[in-house]
C-alpha cells in the first residue's frame, strides 16, 4: 500500500485505474480507504472498450455501493478551498485539493497544475504510474503488461517522461529509452 493515509482520487486517474480492469486490487494497493468526490463522480462517463470499438460506461456508484471507495462531500470549511484552488484548476481536481489538504488525505492524481499546486500547499500526490507499480508487486510479467496496455488503450494514457515512474512503466514493454 502507498499510503496509510486515505486518498481521494481525481476523474482522469480514476478512468485509467477504471480501464486497467482490475480496480479493486488498484485501489488496495492506494490506501484502505479512497474517496470520491460527488464532481468526480459526474465527470467519470466513458471509458473505451477493450477493442476499442465502442464507449463503455465507468459508473462509479457501482464502487461505492459495493463498498470499495466511498462518496464525499466538501465540508463546510473545505468550500472555501475549493473556490480559491477552481480558479486555477478544474472543478474536479480543486474539490480533490480542498478535500485532501484539510483532511490530510493523500491526492491521486496524473494532472500537472494540480500536482504542482498540491506540492506548493505540502499535499502529497500519487500517480496512475506509481499505483501500478505498486500493484505490480508479485504479479506476473504478463498480468503487468496487460494492465499497462489495457490502460494506454482504452483511457489513452501514458505517463509523461518527467514522471518518477515513467523509465518503470516504459520498460515492462520493452520500450524504455
Amino acid at each position: 500500500m502507498l499510503t496509510q493515509s486515505s486518498a481521494v482520487i481525481d476523474a482522469s486517474t480514476l478512468i485509467n485505474l477504471a480501464a486497467a480492469e482490475v480496480f479493486a486490487e488498484m485501489l488496495q494497493a492506494i490506501a484502505d480507504r479512497c474517496f470520491l468526490c460527488r464532481v468526480v463522480k459526474t465527470e467519470c462517463l466513458f471509458i473505451r472498450s477493450a477493442d476499442g470499438s465502442q464507449l463503455d460506461s465507468v459508473e462509479p456508484v457501482r464502487w461505492i455501493e459495493a463498498g470499495i471507495m466511498f462518496e464525499c462531500e466538501l465540508a463546510p470549511d473545505e468550500e472555501e478551498r475549493f473556490v480559491t484552488y477552481a480558479a486555477a484548476i478544474d472543478d474536479g481536481e480543486a474539490m480533490c485539493l480542498a478535500v485532501a489538504e484539510a483532511r490530510a488525505y493523500v491526492l491521486v492524481t496524473d494532472d500537472r497544475k494540480a500536482k504542482h499546486l498540491a506540492k506548493e500547499i505540502g499535499v502529497r500526490t500519487l500517480s496512475t504510474a506509481a499505483i501500478v507499480r505498486e500493484w505490480a508487486h508479485a504479479k506476473s510479467d504478463e498480468a503487468i503488461v496487460g494492465v499497462i496496455n489495457s490502460i494506454e488503450k482504452r483511457a489513452r494514457f501514458r505517463p509523461p517522461d518527467d514522471d518518477s515512474d515513467y523509465e518503470w512503466w516504459m520498460a515492462q514493454h520493452g520500450q524504455a529509452r
